[in-house]
């Protein structure tokens, strides 16, 4: 809404809508999973870290070492997320302004006998999508394998 009237020009109404609702589920699925997960994992990190050092300071200075490149890893599939993120979004805004001017104009492309270009449309719209999941899979996996092998250099 604080944006200048020429962005507001630029951008379709089912762009804005859609990128409010998705939006609102990040916020939401963040608020309800991620920071539950974090406050546990980071309590049972903080006193199992302190008890460590009681025991041991050699063994908690390689679990300190295991940290930081986890830490490495975490801000890097981060950073890509977002990144992939925000490609969804404007992937699913563009479809949804491709589904909405379809449903307001069904008249005219059967009139036209336009259906197969715009199902054409629609599925290529639908294959970037797919192609930004594949890729975000990809990268979780990547993740979850470069972190359980960092984790494993402890044993």
């Amino acid at each position: 809404v604080e944006k200048d009237l020429a962005w507001h020009d630029e951008r379709e109404v089912g762009e804005l809508a859609s990128r409010v609702n998705a939006d609102c589920a990040s916020v939401s699925q963040s608020l309800t999973v991620h920071l539950n997960v974090f406050l546990r994992s980071s309590m049972s990190a903080l006193f199992g870290a302190a008890y460590l050092f009681k025991t041991s300071r050699a063994l908690s200075g390689a679990l300190l070492g295991v940290w930081l490149l986890l830490a490495v890893l975490t801000n890097c599939y981060g950073r890509f997320t977002r990144k992939i993120a925000v490609l969804k979004q404007d992937r699913t805004a563009e479809l949804n302004q491709a589904a909405s001017e379809d449903f307001g104009l069904i008249r005219v492309i059967r009139a036209y006998g336009l259906e197969e270009r715009q199902n054409d449309r629609f599925e290529e719209l639908s294959d970037h999508i797919l192609d930004l999941d594949m890729r975000r899979f990809a990268a979780y996996s990547g993740f979850m394998a470069a972190s359980s092998w960092v984790a494993n250099l402890m044993s």
